[in-house]
Order: structure tokens, then sequence, then C-alpha cells
């Protein structure tokens, strides 16, 4: 489900640890990243969309349902860099207004073409080697989308375990086994603080909120999926709880493992 979008971010930060990207790239527009695309009748606003924008879901883009619909009856338009193409196209006119946190698929789905576009052979591959490879993470599915690359907002499926070294790749600031995968900068950004509300924070695909047990706060960082996904890191417990299921909606692991958990590995709590 959706914590696949989280597993995209990570997948970003590898293409930056291995020189195919730079923090800087953040800052670029992603049209920029992409040889295909005819910009001609793009609508107002998308070519200025960044790889930043589009990772914290504040691309601007919105697409009416109908147009969407429509579009999706001719799935051959979506193969390749025809899915950027049809978001861009399809989109309203960007304004200020539009540019805030809207929790959609477009925005993922530009980051994981952007990897498509740099990284050498295709971004499946380049999961399957240098980011999950790397781990020892080889039991897993992960779906395709309409454009062929694999699916960012949703569709990776992996076991507990695997879920458990993602959350682990994170709290360790980037590192697996003294060798760095992803630049410690780049997860920092990706677990800031960069969209906040007063229940939480989102940075790149990955949320942020307090939880608050037997009347304290403890920072929580999470990959959530829709029936209950989830990947809750508690960097000052050093505490990693995963869970799958498949609950209607969000379900309430989210908000009783930690009240359940939290208390055994903090005496004050």
């Amino acid at each position: 489900m959706s914590i696949t979008k989280s597993y995209t971010a990570l997948a970003i930060g590898r293409a930056m640890q291995l020189g195919y990207l730079s923090m800087a790239d953040l800052n670029r527009p992603v049209v920029s990243f992409f040889k295909d695309i005819n910009q001609e009748n793009l609508a107002k606003g998308t070519k200025e969309i960044t790889l930043h924008q589009a990772m914290h879901m504040n691309s601007g883009i919105r697409i009416d349902k109908n147009k969407a619909k429509q579009a999706l009856q001719r799935p051959e338009n979506f193969k390749g860099q025809g899915q950027v193409q049809l978001y861009l196209e399809l989109s309203q006119a960007i304004s200020n207004n539009s540019k805030k946190f809207k929790y959609q698929a477009s925005d993922p789905t530009l980051a994981m073409q952007v990897l498509e576009a740099v990284v050498p052979g295709s971004a499946e591959t380049f999961i399957k080697t240098e980011l999950l490879g790397k781990m020892a993470i080889n039991n897993y599915a992960w779906q395709q989308d309409l454009s062929g690359l694999p699916k960012a907002a949703a569709g990776a499926s992996l076991r507990s375990r695997d879920m458990l070294k993602m959350g682990m790749l994170v709290m360790q600031k980037g590192k697996w086994k003294n060798q760095q995968l992803i630049p410690v900068n780049f997860i920092e950004q990706a677990t800031s603080a960069i969209d906040v509300n007063r229940f939480r924070s989102y940075g790149y695909f990955w949320w942020g909120h307090e939880v608050k047990v037997a009347g304290q706060k403890v920072r929580c960082i999470s990959g959530r999926g829709a029936g209950g996904q989830f990947i809750m890191m508690f960097p000052e417990q050093e505490l990693i709880i995963v869970s799958t299921a498949h609950n209607k909606g969000m379900g309430k692991m989210l908000k009783a493992a930690p009240k359940a958990l939290l208390p055994a590995f903090n005496a004050e709590l």
C-alpha cells in the first residue's frame, strides 16, 4: 500500500549516494530530467514543479476525476514518460493556492520517473540491486505501473522482517552494516518536518507525529500504508515497531502499539 512511497524515497536517496542525483537536484524542475516530454501543451506552472515539491506532496497537480477516467481508457498512452506527460497536461493550472500539501499518487510517481531517468538501466533493476539487494531483501513483490515502471504510490509487498530492515536503515541514518547506502543529510531531510499541521509532520514520503504515553510526548517517524502497514520508529527509545494487517482504513495500530509497547522500553512511561 502507501508505505511503498517511503521505500521510493529511500531509492532516491540511494541514487544520491551513488552520484546519480545530488541534494541540489531536489530543487530542479522535474521536467528537466525527462528527455521524452513535449513541453508545448503542459499546464501552466507544471514546468516549475521541483523534485523537492513532488517528494513532499506539494506539486500543486490537480486533475479532474472525469479527465483522469477518460485518460485511463487508453492505457497505452501511459507507457514510459507518457504517464508524466499526461499528469502535466491534464492538471489544472498550478497556483500558490494549489501548491499545498495534498496526498496523491501523481507526486511519488514523478519521483519514480526521475529515478528511472537518472540511473543506469531501469528503476526496477536499480531498486532490486542497489537498495533491496544491499540489505538481502530478495523475497518481495513490486507491482508495475501503467508506465512500465515500478509503482511508487502503492504496490510493494515486503515481509515484516524486511520492513524492519527499512526502518533500521532510516534509524541508522542511511547506514547498513558499516556501509553508507544513503546520505545522512538526505535521511535527515526525508524524515524532517517539511510540512506540518497540529496532528503530524511530513517529509519525503515519511510521516512524523508525537505519541502521548503516560502524559509524556514521544517522537515517532513512520511509513504508513492503508490496512495497517506500518514502520514506526522511535529514535530516542531505539525502538522500531512493524505491523502488517488487513483492516478497513488504517486500523488502530498506529495509536495502540506505541501505548502498549513503549512503557516496556522506558520505565518512565
